[in-house]
């Protein structure tokens, strides 16, 4: 089903602009098309869907939900629902600058790193990754949700300490669901490896479009490049330089979207400064090219 999109942006400060907690929860029921919302948005969305059918519209294709799916969805990537029979909801929408700071540990623990970072931007899987819970795991989570939601409104100076601790118990019972959902390796590269891996997509994202080599990030970490290679494609699933493609195609439609800069010149801001060459790669991930995405998403 080919749907040509208006994308709405939201930021978290605009959206719960009232609300003191660091998150926020709410439900929808979803009847039909729900094309109208589709949107991106600077904050982390956890969804689970606990009753009814649908389908869901994302950058990489269009996914069939049903009860018991769950996803996270990472700033920056668009999505909506059409096609939905009495569809249910639930959404936890958590700002995502908690990860930089109360929540920053989190990206050290194999589970939460695997359903909140490691598939989020990947060229191999160029897809939303989908846990479906069973009817025991749709319960607990579900219950996690209310849990969450009962201290949302509170407003005293020990608030956000009692929200944060909620929230990570939270994080920690989905995590739980998600774990025997996840087939992968048990292997898990130890956590000095994961702060190289947090150092270089640090790098990646303050130096998006400079021209990264190998050798040069690899001599960064004082690290031979065949080692540095394979602790990054261990915890991220990719090699570094496949990773930072991916991160440029992203960033490039973000902007195709939500700017009124030249095709050419979002190549170049992300690195990308042939125009030939950019809309091969940005092609590569989102199966068009950067002109024809702009004219299929941003307007109607």
């Amino acid at each position: 089903m080919n749907h040509t999109y208006k994308i709405q942006h939201l930021t978290y400060n605009k959206i719960f602009l009232n609300r003191q907690a660091p998150y926020a929860i709410y439900r929808h029921q979803v009847i039909g098309d729900h094309v109208n919302n589709v949107h991106d948005h600077d904050f982390v969305e956890i969804v689970l869907i606990t009753a009814g059918t649908g389908t869901q519209a994302t950058p990489y294709g269009d996914v069939q939900l049903r009860p018991g799916a769950f996803f996270v969805i990472q700033p920056g990537v668009w999505h909506g629902y059409f096609d939905c029979d009495t569809m249910l909801v639930n959404v936890c929408a958590i700002d995502n600058r908690l990860f930089d700071h109360e929540l920053a540990w989190m990206k050290d623990n194999p589970i939460l790193h695997e359903m909140l970072w490691k598939n989020a931007i990947s060229s191999t899987h160029n897809r939303i990754p989908i846990f479906y819970f069973d009817s025991n795991e749709i319960v607990r989570s579900s219950k996690a949700f209310f849990t969450l939601q009962e201290i949302e409104a509170q407003e005293s100076p020990e608030a956000r300490i009692h929200q944060i601790g909620r929230l990570t118990t939270f994080l920690a019972e989905v995590a739980d669901c998600v774990s025997s959902n996840i087939h992968t390796s048990t292997t898990i590269a130890p956590p000095e490896h994961s702060s190289v891996v947090e150092k270089t997509l640090l790098l990646f994202s303050e130096n998006l479009a400079h021209n990264w080599s190998i050798s040069q990030l690899s001599a960064e970490f004082g690290l031979t490049t065949p080692y540095y290679i394979r602790l990054f494609k261990q915890e991220m699933g990719n090699s570094p330089l496949s990773y930072l493609s991916a991160m440029r195609a992203q960033r490039a439609a973000q902007l195709l979207l939500h700017s009124e800069s030249s095709i050419n010149c979002i190549g170049a801001d992300v690195g990308w400064e042939d125009p030939g060459y950019f809309s091969r790669r940005f092609r590569h991930h989102f199966g068009v090219s950067p002109r024809e995405y702009r004219q299929k998403y941003r307007d109607c």
